[in-house]
């Protein structure tokens, strides 16, 4: 389970795991799996995990675990029975030696319990901001390196113009919007 602040890279992370260990890779947002009618998001559950053992090797990865796979004693009943099939499904994996699953939550003590226990979620990996210049100027250069800067640009100069406790995500919108700001002009 990776954890920690929004834009710090856990989605972007799952992805290259997957592609390093050359897997199959099904991404989804806990949101998505949600469904009003009573049955139906445990439905979806259970279809991604039979997709995931056809398409093995494969790395499930859910995005906003916490929003799907919630306390079962304080949530809601709904997010109970959610709960509940993910769990199902953990179990009935681990015969299942190819099929890998890694969740990304920004808020892990809102989770199950049960889904910290060894065979599930059962390492936790905090990714947090370095408030280091230097992390500031190599997300730059990633973001910017397949842009033609004008001469003039300094991104040690622009890394110290950012807030020291930015994200990953904060810098590559502040890029993005400086892109079409200059293809506007």
């Amino acid at each position: 389970l990776l954890f920690g602040p929004p834009g710090t890279g856990k989605t972007l992370l799952a992805k290259v795991v997957a592609q390093e260990i050359d897997v199959s890779f099904i991404s989804i947002k806990g949101p998505e799996l949600l469904n009003v009618y009573v049955g139906e998001s445990e439905r979806a559950i259970r279809t991604l995990f039979q997709e995931a053992v056809r398409k093995q090797p494969c790395l499930i990865f859910f995005d906003e675990v916490e929003s799907i796979a919630s306390d079962r004693v304080h949530g809601s009943t709904m997010l109970g029975r959610v709960a509940s099939q993910i769990l199902l499904e953990f179990d009935t994996l681990k015969s299942q030696e190819n099929v890998f699953v890694m969740g990304a939550s920004n808020r892990p003590d809102m989770l199950d319990r049960s889904l910290l226990r060894p065979g599930r979620f059962d390492y936790l990996l905090y990714m947090g901001i370095d408030a280091s210049i230097q992390r500031r100027i190599n997300l730059l250069r990633a973001v910017t390196r397949r842009i033609t800067l004008a001469e003039e640009v300094n991104l040690a100069r622009v890394a110290t113009l950012c807030e020291p406790m930015c994200s990953g995500a904060d810098i590559y919108s502040m890029c993005v919007r400086a892109w079409i700001r200059a293809a506007i002009r």
